[in-house]
């Protein structure tokens, strides 16, 4: 038997009849349900590169099952899972009179092709003269399209009219329903899919690809991942199963390992491997193949790289569907030199990214000449890239997991991993330094870092090892974020490292960085290490003659007084601090150190003076429009009048603060007020 020139993996079940060179060959085709969405392509080795042409055999017929209607659909060797909710749905829309084409997106793994099956398995009643399945993964040639159907429906040239104009005869009349599988890598033969329903008004066209056919009429149904239980709230667990994804896990894993079950020890193993694998089928289904040799715990230890780990599909599958990379390279190689380059810059971006943040990071110098909204809208139509809507309204492009694992491999393989990376890490230390200070007038920022804090990470991660000084710069600038937000120590262990690998270099940095870090060892109760880091910033501070940093170590030292109760040292540095700030002009320093003066005469049971001091504090604080001091100062007025038996007050004061600390989600404010509030119910309750 000769090889067809124009594919490359062989099949088994059907064929096409073809000439080469004159001579006879048959190009053999399957019609076995993968699991997903792809088919092996024909495996065709031709001797020369001589034209030819492809004629339907005359010996294949469509398969018709018994006591139902003329169809070819295959056996399904296992069931549908989860998926109930998208059969009713797709099946609804074909049933309506206005939808005659609809196209199933997703990614590679997604499983548009089984669902497909599904929904033509089910309207077989609905069409009188048949459902029919046409693979279109075994060419890349748009101008096959035609042959492939002609195959499918038996259907031959007759006289002088073309192929395609005789299946638009054959179609005329006819009530039926084609399934068009993998349409994205022909798809330019959109136009022919417009020509046949132009022709037949009794024929409607189910699609897969993994992206829209975007012609008039067309309806799109975006294929979404397998139903995922809360990891931070787990169900019990026999109702796991419920979820559609753990439940593929379970079964697939029951198939290599009959004796698998889902227990309390490795119940959050399978559901995080679901999670990490994004509910995507395929992904779901070649981990669970894993099983056979290792636990759940073990796998999921091995995710860190997932495409790894992700092969050893079943032998009668689609290479493409063998491995997750295998799926994830058929979509890529489709893209344009341009698409690619864009979605392996974009694949930086941990939790995605704005376009705003795709223009500033994926151009480097300028190298890409093109308008990167619409790259990013092809991407998200070829379905490689996801699209959400962000609270204030802006998109917020997403990948992934598991195609972003991919879309890094191809970029470290290129020559510009190093200069992305840069970008990325120097686009969001801008980031930070334009945000921090607005951080004390409103939440909008700290929501913006908070949506961001992914990529914070990453970018630090990097600079650590390439470039300290910025990281140095990214973790004292983030050191307020880390703070309010309750990252307390993440933020010490990421200052920590900035300043022991960043030595002598940019001092005054360093010295705000001791800072904030003895902060947070001052709220972890580590007051020797936070005494000595306050010390250590003090010296650089006098070195520079920089009063604010003077300041804020003296304020600093005077917090860790205060914590040991050394009232008398904690005032005198508190003191100290307000002088050094009021000679560099710094107001929005002094009502912090106000407002500390005032805890030391709280302590000391000198209400009069705390009172007076905490207006002192609020007076400024309200004047700058401050508002997170506001709440701080208001939280400590509630103290003063709680303590001094005027409830009525404390119970308004504390429940202002309270709003402004929800304004910032700022967890550790939160926290004291509704302490507060609590003394306050329990005095009521005893009253």
């Amino acid at each position: 038997m000769k090889h067809c020139p124009q594919c490359r993996k062989t099949y088994d079940d059907a064929a096409i009849l073809c000439q080469y060179d004159g001579s006879p060959l048959l190009v053999t085709t399957t019609l076995s349900d993968p699991y997903n969405d792809t088919l092996i392509e024909p495996k065709l080795e031709p001797d020369t590169q001589s034209e030819w042409s492809i004629k339907v055999a005359t010996d294949i017929q469509p398969l018709q099952s018994p006591g139902s209607r003329l169809n070819n659909l295959p056996v399904q060797l296992t069931p549908l899972l989860g998926r109930k909710a998208e059969i009713m749905a797709v099946e609804n829309l074909m049933q309506r009179e206005d939808v005659r084409l609809l196209t199933l997106t997703g990614p590679g793994g997604i499983g548009k092709t089984r669902l497909s099956l599904q929904v033509a398995a089910d309207l077989l009643s609905e069409f009188t003269d048949g459902v029919f399945f046409v693979a279109l993964a075994p060419i890349s040639d748009p101008d096959l399209v035609a042959f492939a159907i002609a195959q499918t429906l038996g259907t031959k040239e007759a006289g002088s009219s073309s192929l395609f104009e005789s299946i638009k005869e054959y179609l005329r009349d006819k009530q039926m329903l084609l399934a068009l599988d993998n349409f994205e890598q022909v798809i330019t033969a959109r136009e022919m899919v417009k020509d046949l329903l132009m022709t037949s008004s009794r024929l409607k066209i189910l699609v897969t690809s993994r992206e829209s056919l975007c012609i008039r009429g067309e309806h799109e149904f975006a294929v979404p991942p397998l139903t995922l239980p809360d990891i931070k709230q787990l169900p019990p667990i026999n109702t796991l199963t419920q979820f559609a994804a753990v439940e593929l896990f379970v079964q697939r894993a029951c198939a290599v390992k009959t004796d698998f079950m889902l227990t309390s020890e490795n119940m959050l193993s399978v559901v995080e491997i679901c999670a990490r694998l994004d509910g995507l089928p395929l992904a779901i289904e070649l981990a669970a193949a894993r099983i056979k040799v290792l636990s759940p715990q073990a796998i999921l230890a091995r995710l860190e790289s997932r495409l790894k780990l992700l092969v050893g599909g079943a032998r009668d599958l689609p290479e493409r569907q063998q491995t997750m990379r295998g799926a994830i390279a058929w979509s890529y190689d489709l893209l344009s030199e341009e698409e690619k380059k864009l979605f392996r810059r974009l694949s930086v971006f941990v939790g995605g990214c704005t376009l705003e943040t795709a223009e500033a990071v994926c151009s480097i110098a300028g190298d890409m000449d093109i308008d990167i909204l619409d790259v990013v809208a092809s991407l998200v139509d070829k379905s490689l890239f996801r699209q959400e809507e962000q609270s204030d309204g802006e998109p917020r492009f997403m990948m992934l997991e598991t195609i972003r694992e991919y879309g890094l491999e191809q970029l470290e393989a290129s020559a510009e991993a190093e200069a992305v990376r840069r970008q990325h890490a120097t686009f969001f230390l801008k980031l930070a330094e334009q945000a921090g200070p607005k951080w004390q007038r409103g939440r909008e920022q700290l929501d913006q870092l908070e949506i961001e804090h992914n990529n914070f990470r990453l970018a630090l991660k990097w600079a650590m090892e390439k470039e300290v000084e910025t990281g140095l710069r990214l973790a004292d600038t983030l050191a307020d974020f880390w703070i309010m937000r309750g990252y307390i120590t993440e933020g010490r262990m990421w200052l920590g490292e900035a300043i022991q690998r960043s030595g002598g270099s940019l001092p005054s940095v360093r010295a705000t960085a001791l800072i904030g870090m003895a902060y947070m060892m001052t709220r972890q109760g580590d007051y020797a290490s936070a005494r000595l880091s306050y010390e250590q910033s003090l010296t650089i501070g006098k070195e520079l003659g920089d009063k604010k940093i003077i300041g804020d170590a003296l304020n600093g030292l005077g917090h860790v007084a205060l914590n040991q109760s050394d009232y008398a040292s904690a005032r005198s540095l508190y003191s100290a601090s307000i002088k050094a700030y009021r000679e560099s002009g710094n107001e929005a320093r002094v009502l912090g150190s106000l407002n500390n003066l005032g805890e030391v005469a709280r302590c000391q049971r000198d209400y009069q003076l705390a009172r007076s001091l905490y207006e002192e504090s609020l007076a400024i604080a309200r004047g700058l429009g401050n508002r997170r001091g506001i709440a701080i100062v208001l939280g400590n007025l509630g103290d003063i009048a709680c303590q001094q038996g005027d409830y009525v007050s404390a119970d308004s004061l504390y429940k202002e603060s309270l709003i402004i600390y929800r304004e910032f989600a700022e967890k550790h404010g939160i926290v004291s007020v509704l302490d507060g509030l609590a003394d306050l119910a329990a005095v009521a309750k005893t009253a």
